[in-house]
């Protein structure tokens, strides 16, 4: 993840915007990351996703590891286990032998490029022949990824906006107000109903709210009734530790209201965010005050940061280390919540 983030590769391709594109690219590049990790899926290579380094080094990554974990276990059967993982290796080096000898060469550099996903959308865009694999990479993604061509992009609906028009995959609602003559904007603008064209807006949180608030009270409504079952069936300790997740998620959400957020605000208004946080209002009231477009002159950030921040927080200390949590107590206790 920091050397996504240091190269400038973070967020996900698809287009979304806003809190929301944070939240669907930390998500989207852990799972990508843990799939590669336990299947070596090679399409993942590719520069939207892990990027061919990154792929190459997790991969191999993954073979040391379980002999540096061999290294710190103390069992009697550490001979069986260490001939085991020597045997894996063996078939795991003998495949990928054989993989790359039947695959086309040209392929091979794939495995070791450092390209990031705006790199390779601008590359692509550049060195495309056919028209509409310039306009799927100009105008499917993120704008963000093409923010080093932009100028290019333009030139070239200009150029050829004429022929494109009349093209069975060509969609005008993809295209941004600015990428569009001025002339052609105009008469799309004239010919709708409004005076205003339709186009499609990026998804954001906005747009989302239903979603989201519909998922958090899920992910509410189950971290209780986990820790109902694991106490229920005498996993104290479990219980315990989604407790302590979901604790710490309050207590530092508390302090980013009280000594960050809220800290020039009077008492009733400190005291009304505290209960909201308390009460796990918070992701609701963050999604409604997003929608609503609140800004305050007295708060730190605006609400579409602060709820980003919230959200954080959340996935951080509670989210994603939950659902580890559950999946390793499930798969040690597979009748866990069945019926008695």
């Amino acid at each position: 993840m920091v050397y996504k983030i240091v190269r400038g590769d973070f967020y996900w391709w698809i287009r979304v915007e806003g809190v929301l594109s944070v939240v669907a690219s930390l998500l989207v590049r852990v799972i990508v990351k843990v799939i590669t990790d336990f299947t070596g899926c090679v399409h993942f290579r590719n520069p939207l996703e892990m990027g061919g380094l990154a792929y190459s080094a997790s991969m191999l990554w993954a073979q040391i590891m379980p002999f540096v974990a061999l290294g710190f276990y103390e069992g009697g059967n550490k001979e069986q286990l260490e001939m085991l993982l020597l045997g894996s290796f063996g078939v795991w080096a003998v495949l990928n032998v054989l993989f790359f000898c039947s695959i086309d060469r040209s392929f091979v550099r794939t495995f070791f490029t450092r390209k990031t996903g705006p790199q390779y959308i601008v590359e692509l865009f550049r060195t495309s022949t056919l028209d509409s694999a310039k306009f799927r990479a100009a105008f499917s993604k993120r704008r963000s990824y093409i923010a080093k061509c932009e100028d290019e992009v333009r030139a070239w609906m200009e150029a050829n906006y004429e022929i494109l028009v009349g093209e069975e995959w060509f969609r005008v609602e993809l295209v941004p107000d600015d990428f569009l003559p001025k002339w052609i904007l105009e008469e799309l603008n004239e010919a709708a109903a409004g005076g205003v064209r339709e186009k499609l807006q990026p998804t954001t949180l906005s747009t989302m709210k239903e979603v989201v608030l519909t998922l958090t009270t899920v992910d509410t409504v189950t971290d209780v009734y986990m820790i109902y079952l694991y106490k229920v069936n005498g996993l104290h300790s479990n219980a315990n530790t989604m407790i302590a997740m979901i604790a710490t998620n309050v207590v530092i959400q508390l302090g980013l209201v009280l000594l960050v957020l809220y800290k020039k605000k009077g008492w009733k208004t400190k005291l009304k965010e505290v209960l909201i946080t308390i009460l796990f209002l918070r992701p609701f009231v963050d999604a409604w005050r997003v929608n609503q477009k609140r800004n305050d002159a007295e708060t730190m950030v605006e609400s579409r940061t602060e709820s980003m921040y919230n959200k954080i927080i959340e996935l951080v200390t509670e989210s994603i280390p939950g659902c580890v949590l559950q999946c390793y107590v499930l798969l040690l206790n597979p009748s866990l919540g069945s019926s008695r």
